[in-house]
């Protein structure tokens, strides 16, 4: 279903050159290898990061699905969409699929609570309408919840805790929360070919410590740091968020010199846009080579990784908004490793290489996390878990959670094919245990 491919080695991107090059000069050439993403590409296209996508490069063809994807124009902006829609996104395969069968797709619906009612369930939601909202309902026989980690976790502790509609959900809501391992480190390589982090395939190669850190082999395997290491890549017009984000943080302490380390964030973000901005005159166009490699973010190697944190962490509501509490300190150790492997790597590239130590971790011990797992953890019953194996909420007959909340620990890699999984098990349980005619009856 997700038709997974590898970026051919023609496309590859300078951060996946690079990469490959800090892997064999320090001896782990076997870990590096391309990475199965969902992604459609076009074999005979050669692409090199010094050329500017066009977006004409893209080919139109139906997937097995049936239905219409453009293939790979190396244009970035994975981590915000795909202009051309290449990406193997829901719309183009299950959710596509379950339409041509009948589904209805309700887009902009705010779900706020979850009631039982009779045999089944009454979903109560908001639709964004005109800038505003519009309370309705549906009602159903089986209800799955599949809003993400933050979003089924928050969703049931409403349920719980503020609405009581479903008060018997364990108690084990919201524990086992897991970042993911997820840590980013920014490396300036300003000597070698231009890196450009915002043209290219965003995580194309990996290099792969998931049986242990080198320093690890000689400990028990269950003691060993374990992890995966990535090339990131991020659109340029997200630069300027970006930098906020990464100095952002909304903990209810916010010292005087976190507000001083956001401004300076703010000004350096909006300087930079000024610039992209001037660089894209039509009268500058002659001096454009120049003003690319004069543009430090051009020469950027986004380290990125994932690893097996602790997963302690737990959500909960506070003040009437989901709330976080992550102690760092059992998962520093991955951390800590995974940052001294992004600095062998890119000291071992060629070039001379600035590791900067991202200060969200050195200074506040927070992280960005796209890859949240954990909330609604699977157990063997309420005292360890929210869902059994087959998703269904311990304790609520016909209501499930099929997502990456249920995840109990770090998976230390990208989570996407496990959630997948669970999803289709959790699928299959479903038209076992609830046959058509007896929903029907």
């Amino acid at each position: 279903m997700l038709e997974l491919e590898t970026v051919p080695e023609q496309q590859w991107s300078e951060r996946v050159k690079l990469m490959r090059e800090g892997a064999t000069n320090n001896g782990w050439a076997a870990r590096f290898r391309a990475v199965p993403v969902a992604v459609r590409f076009d074999p005979q296209l050669a692409y090199q990061s010094s050329q500017r996508p066009d977006p004409r490069w893209s080919l139109r063809q139906r997937n097995k699905s049936k239905a219409w994807q453009g293939t790979c124009a190396h244009l970035a902006n994975c981590d915000i969409g795909c202009d051309v829609g290449a990406k193997n996104t829901l719309d183009k395969n299950y959710l596509f699929q379950a339409e041509q069968h009948g589904a209805r797709i309700w887009p902009r619906r705010l779900v706020r609570c979850i009631t039982p009612a009779g045999d089944g369930y009454r979903v109560q939601f908001d639709e964004v309408v005109d800038g505003g909202f519009k309370g309705d309902s549906v009602s159903g026989r089986i209800v799955i919840v599949a809003a993400g980690s933050l979003g089924s976790t928050e969703l049931l502790l409403r349920c719980k805790q503020q609405f009581r509609t479903l008060p018997a959900i364990s108690d084990f809501l919201g524990q086992n929360w897991s970042s993911n391992g997820d840590f980013l480190t920014p490396a300036f390589h300003f000597f070698r070919k231009t890196l450009y982090p915002g043209r290219g395939i965003t995580i194309a190669g990996s290099v792969d410590f998931l049986e242990g850190h080198p320093d690890d082999l000689d400990k028990p395997y269950e003691k060993r740091r374990k992890f995966i290491i990535e090339d990131g890549g991020f659109p340029y017009q997200v630069v300027a968020g970006l930098i906020g984000a990464l100095l952002r943080n909304r903990g209810l302490q916010v010292g005087r010199r976190h507000r001083f380390l956001h401004a300076i964030g703010k000004v350096v973000g909006a300087v930079y846009s000024a610039l992209h901005w001037v660089s894209r005159r039509r009268f500058l166009r002659p001096f454009r080579a120049a003003f690319e490699w004069l543009d430090p973010i051009n020469h950027v190697m986004p380290w990125f990784s994932q690893g097996k944190d602790a997963a302690d962490g737990r959500l909960s509501l506070k003040d009437g908004e989901l709330y976080l509490e992550w102690p760092w300190q059992y998962s520093q150790d991955v951390i800590n490793g995974i940052y001294g492997i992004h600095k062998k790597l890119a000291h071992a590239a060629k070039g001379v290489a600035l590791v900067l130590s991202p200060i969200t971790w050195t200074a506040f011990h927070s992280l960005i996390t796209p890859h949240p797992l954990g909330g609604c953890n699977m157990g063997l019953d309420p005292t360890k878990g929210v869902v059994d194996h087959k998703g269904q909420v311990f304790g609520y007959r016909r209501l499930y959670v099929a997502d990456g909340a249920i995840v109990p620990e770090a998976l230390g890699l990208n989570p996407s094919k496990t959630i997948a999984a669970l999803a289709e098990r959790i699928a299959e349980k479903i038209i076992e245990d609830h046959p058509l005619a007896t929903l029907r009856s």
